[in-house]
């Protein structure tokens, strides 16, 4: 049987029968360690009760492996013996071993002495040659085989939903959003940084927002992106392009940058825009509707500056910037349109004045 680790992850008890051998492989490493974790379950409650791991490399003695499958007999142990191939590619040495153990292990099985439950993890991509391969055909035919794809976008999102809603912790659409552009799609880092957050939060938390993740950062001494919008929103231009550095120098991808700044604007225009059409005054509807002190200041600040048109020709600016990024043009280029933006965001434009980030 084949089937996708999404969907095994999902249901997973449909989908484990008696199988003794199975292989996972992808490039998504939570969805292998998972599929790994919840076949070990499986093997324990089988009464596999000694667990053996060998490390594959291109030079590796398979010696041990073959004495290990071949130790039968009355007081022969139910052991689990997992095959890490830490390769990238599973070239013709591993792929004539693997036949050679995989044909010992059916021999066993047609005498009904196979006292072995088969794991073999390969975190890549597997080529359509392997997939030919006799260990591999019979593995399909008689055991199981999960891929462990990367996700889609939307995937992402959803899986990182139902996790947490699991964990009995909730986020906002903001907070989630951000989370999948922080972790650019890697699921294990994302988990991780949830079940910290579950650590962290109160027991009273209904739900994490992006303000409450922003206080909870706050304690932790480290320049966040939320650092780097409030700065923003305060107008402050030489303490911005300060932090934006630092985080591009820790690594923060700038298409998280540009996300939280871009969020920052829209959040603005929104208040424009609704206090416009309810007839409140901006200041009043912001103390209404903005429930952190600290964001309440900076908002105030920020639309004492910027008008809705302003604020629609940055978000145009940002959208400018996003294709130059998606066109590979240099980071330098990058860096200093995104330096451009800040200060155009930070400071009122007098008429006529021509923005040059190099006299700040």
């Amino acid at each position: 049987m084949q089937i996708d680790a999404l969907k095994f992850s999902e249901n997973y008890k449909a989908y484990l029968k008696n199988y003794l051998t199975n292989f996972i492989y992808g490039e998504e490493i939570y969805f292998v360690n998972k599929a790994k974790d919840l076949l070990l379950k499986k093997a324990a409650e089988n009464n596999f009760t000694q667990k053996i791991v060998f490390y594959i490399t291109n030079t590796s003695n398979w010696d041990e492996i073959f004495l290990e499958v071949n130790q039968q007999g009355l007081f022969a142990v139910n052991k689990i013996i997992e095959l890490q191939l830490e390769v990238k590619t599973i070239d013709k040495k591993i792929t004539n071993n693997l036949n050679l153990l995989i044909s010992k292990l059916s021999e066993l099985a047609s005498f009904g002495m196979n006292n072995n439950f088969l794991i073999i993890t390969y975190p890549n991509k597997l080529d359509s040659k392997t997939s030919k391969e006799n260990w591999y055909s019979y593995i399909k035919s008689n055991g199981l085989i999960i891929s462990a794809n990367l996700l889609y976008q939307n995937q992402f999102y959803n899986y990182l939903k139902q996790f947490s809603l699991d964990l009995k912790i909730k986020f906002s659409k903001d907070c989630l959003d951000y989370l999948c552009i922080k972790n650019q799609g890697n699921l294990l880092s994302a988990t991780q940084e949830i079940e910290k957050l579950k650590l962290i939060a109160a027991d009273d938390t209904e739900i994490i927002d992006l303000e409450y993740l922003n206080n909870i950062l706050e304690n932790n001494g480290l320049y966040s992106v939320f650092d780097l919008a409030n700065n923003i929103l305060k107008g402050n231009f030489v303490e911005s392009v300060k932090i934006f550095k630092l985080l591009v120098e820790h690594g923060i991808q700038v298409v998280l940058i540009l996300w939280i700044i871009a969020k920052e604007l829209r959040d603005l225009a929104k208040i424009l825009e609704e206090a416009n059409i309810s007839k409140t005054n901006v200041h009043q509807y912001v103390n209404q509707k903005v429930k952190w002190a600290t964001k309440k200041a900076n908002t105030i600040i920020a639309l004492n500056r910027l008008s809705i048109e302003k604020i629609n020709n940055l978000l145009n600016n940002i959208a400018k910037i996003d294709h130059d990024l998606k066109s590979y043009l240099s980071m330098n280029f990058i860096h200093h349109e995104i330096e451009s933006l800040i200060y155009s965001i930070c400071k009122k434009e007098l008429k006529g004045e021509k923005l040059n980030v190099s006299n700040y």
